[in-house]
């Protein structure tokens, strides 16, 4: 058994083992961003090593006033450190670390959607690409309305931003698993093995290899069926959002709370597109 080959080729270790997520942009993960900020702050470090070489005086040398003076000090200073870091700008560092990982989330399109669109020209995708292009459209009109709903430079659509972009990513992600299939069954002729299935005698074991062939192709072409289905799904749920977002006044805390629900049943969507396009396992 051999597991079926990813269409992407990871370029760094950090992509193999960090692949970018909407869990990424999610507020526990903008939460986790603010921390880091804070704890990885030059003041925080320098005077953590401040209480460390204090500490350490005092077990060699002994107790002594000026020594105790430095470690609380330094103690205080570094949860100063840390509590200024953490409260201080938050939307500032949160903005930051969300533009980053949208660069990230763009950099992973535009490379899948260059290979893939390669893949499924020469394996007679053609499907595929119509739904590839679709989904652009589908995305970009959904990026369109939230631009008219928030300024880009708001927290709150970078992060719905990040949203859409990453379950169009899945979609890409599907057409990928798509292209595998075609390829895999590229040099199937089942005309052929149609044709030979219906001699009136053929070889010892040769009618059971040519039915596992034509068994393999079809079960092929059921999984190809099912992700364009998945996709199809995907587009719906964007026009959807797209649609309710539209009717949304975002100056209403209520319509927010709509707003927020909408985008997390694009999250629901992803998840179950991520779910469904694990490589699977094939012989």
């Amino acid at each position: 058994m051999s597991k079926r080959t990813s269409l992407y080729k990871p370029k760094s270790v950090d992509e193999v083992f960090k692949p970018v997520t909407y869990a990424d942009l999610s507020p526990g993960a903008l939460r986790r961003a603010r921390r880091q900020h804070a704890f990885g702050h030059w003041t925080f470090r320098y005077s953590l090593v401040a209480v460390a070489s204090s500490l350490v005086a005092m077990g060699l040398f002994g107790m002594s006033e000026i020594l105790f003076f430095l470690a609380a000090s330094s103690s205080t200073l570094s949860a100063a450190s840390v509590s200024w870091n953490y409260l201080a700008n938050p939307d500032e560092v949160e903005s930051r670390y969300v533009e980053r990982i949208q660069r990230q989330l763009a950099q992973q399109t535009q490379e899948r959607r260059t290979q893939l669109r390669a893949y499924l020209t020469e394996y007679n995708g053609q499907r595929g690409l119509v739904q590839m292009e679709s989904l652009q459209k589908q995305f970009d009109a959904l990026v369109e309305m939230l631009q008219t709903k928030f300024e880009t430079t708001e927290l709150t659509y970078q992060r719905y931003y990040g949203i859409a972009q990453e379950v169009f990513l899945a979609s890409i992600d599907n057409l990928s698993e798509v292209a595998l299939s075609l390829q895999s069954i590229d040099g199937i002729d089942v005309f052929e093995i149609q044709r030979r299935l219906k001699a009136p005698i053929l070889m010892p074991g040769e009618r059971e290899a040519l039915q596992k062939r034509l068994a393999l192709y079809e079960a092929e072409k059921r999984d190809i069926e099912q992700r364009y289905l998945e996709n199809e799904r995907a587009q719906t749920q964007i026009a959807e959002t797209t649609v309710a977002i539209s009717n949304i006044d975002v100056s209403n805390k209520e319509a927010r709370l709509t707003m927020e629900e909408a985008m997390r049943e694009l999250v629901e969507l992803t998840k179950r597109a991520h779910e469904y396009s694990t490589p699977k396992v094939s012989a």
